[in-house]
């Protein structure tokens, strides 16, 4: 760290630190040590907002304010004392425009960053350096693919706020939120788009360490490509809050975050819209963060339908319409909860002859576009038999489920199926790592691609 008195410390940080807080005495201490103890020698700051605490964080931020500004770590406080708080998503807003750095890295005020963390996950977002990010559809070798760019005729819509310095431009307050344009090879481009567009993430250390295992070996051991294939599932973002990094610019062109407060999942709607501008997922293979387990964490207040309800309707929006039909792998309760919160012409997709295949939509997409069905002089063709599937006798003999809310006449029959009698794409009901590696090992018999022949939901 440098130095307060260099004088490339004056200038504009290089990375905020955000840190929203709410009654968080008790890890304070630890979790403010982390940011002293960090090995970055670049310009970084701390940006804290206190949502209200009633207990002694204050007093605590302030012991720590002197100790880290001697430093060489600036440190910016916000807050209020208004009876209730605003929530995480207010707090991490807040935070957020009373910095000024470059590049932000989340923190949450019961977590501990290792030394490492920043440096390491600038330089993965230094290799990362622009937007102008080639997509890859998993399977298809590096040299076949294709630079995409957006449309950029009306920058009059940009969220980019007037206080943004980035690295290369900068937008002035006289800009009355036009962002500045930059050239970019031929093309002069908004500032945000001269910018990483991934979420940096790592692996963690949970503590307990005894707690939510399956959870956190889910978060350490995805692959890169179910980064982006394993979005749908009930685990939420493929790298969790605490751990993000990312450019100041692309976060305001995806931004900011849901202020519902109480009950609103704001990383998993702000992960959802990253995702749907384009935005791609990194993640540090190295563990940089202890991830605290605590029982009455915001996060417990968010209801598991409004969860729910958010990832059937990206399912939907992402993924069905690239699939002419589509098997629901798990005839329990899981597979009839999600045909049963599909939209009436998903739900046709389940049990129906697959239409003609949707043509592939301008805007990019991780997802390839379902196999072509075979015809002949236009014509489809015989039907396709996709069903609910499963690997338990007594639901396959009765074979079939009958929707019987359903409004239609007669009442849809979807039948269900041996796993290996059902046809791909699956949509996967069956929750991972609890079947003794059963179900994986069915899966993997079957050689098929993740991402393309089936996906992940629960």
């Amino acid at each position: 760290m440098r130095a307060l008195g260099d004088p490339a410390a004056a200038a504009a940080p290089h990375v905020s630190v955000i840190l929203p807080v709410h009654n968080a005495e008790p890890w304070l201490d630890e979790c403010l040590r982390s940011v002293l103890q960090q090995d970055f020698q670049g310009s970084m700051e701390l940006s804290v907002f206190n949502d209200a605490s009633q207990d002694r964080s204050a007093a605590v931020i302030e012991r720590w304010k002197g100790r880290l500004e001697d430093a060489g770590i600036p440190v910016v406080i916000g807050g209020h004392d208004a009876p209730a708080p605003r929530g995480v998503g207010y707090s991490k807003n807040q935070a957020i425009a009373q910095s000024s750095g470059s590049y932000l890295c989340f923190l949450d005020s019961d977590d501990v960053m290792m030394p490492q963390r920043v440096r390491l996950q600038l330089e993965a977002a230094a290799q990362h350096p622009t937007s102008a990010v080639p997509r890859r559809s998993p399977g298809r070798p590096q040299a076949a693919v294709q630079t995409e760019f957006p449309d950029f005729r009306d920058h009059t819509q940009s969220r980019i706020p007037s206080v943004l310095l980035t690295t290369g431009c900068t937008c002035s307050r006289k800009d009355r939120g036009f962002p500045s344009l930059i050239r970019y090879g031929s093309l002069l481009v908004p500032c945000w788009y001269a910018s990483s567009r991934q979420i940096i993430g790592c692996r963690v250390r949970r503590e307990p360490p005894n707690s939510t295992e399956r959870y956190t070996r889910w978060i350490n051991q995805l692959t890169p490509d179910q980064l982006l294939t394993q979005v749908f599932t009930s685990h939420g973002p493929t790298v969790i809050m605490p751990t993000w990094f990312c450019s100041r610019a692309w976060f305001f062109h995806v931004g900011p975050f849901d202020e519902g407060g109480q009950g609103v999942p704001e990383d998993l709607l702000f992960f959802y819209d990253h995702l749907r501008k384009g935005g791609g997922v990194v993640r540090v293979d190295q563990s940089l963060l202890l991830y605290r387990y605590l029982p009455d964490a915001a996060t417990h207040s968010v209801l598991e339908t409004t969860i729910w309800t958010h990832r059937v309707r990206f399912l939907e929006e992402r993924v069905l319409p690239r699939w002419a039909a589509f098997t629901i792998w798990n005839a329990g309760r899981q597979g009839r909860r999600l045909y049963r919160s599909l939209t009436a012409e998903a739900r046709r997709k389940v049990g129906r002859q697959p239409r003609p295949p949707h043509p592939r939509p301008a805007a990019p997409s991780p997802w390839p576009p379902p196999p072509r069905l075979p015809s002949e002089a236009g014509v489809l063709c015989a039907p396709q038999v996709v069903a609910f599937c499963d690997v338990d006798e007594n639901k396959i003999r009765k074979g079939f489920y009958c929707h019987e809310d359903s409004q239609e006449r007669p009442k849809p029959r979807v039948p269900i199926l041996h796993f290996r009698a059902a046809r791909p794409p699956f949509v996967i009901c069956v929750k991972l790592d609890l079947t003794g590696g059963a179900f994986e090992d069915n899966l993997r018999s079957l050689h098929l691609r993740e991402g393309q022949d089936f996906l992940h939901f629960s």
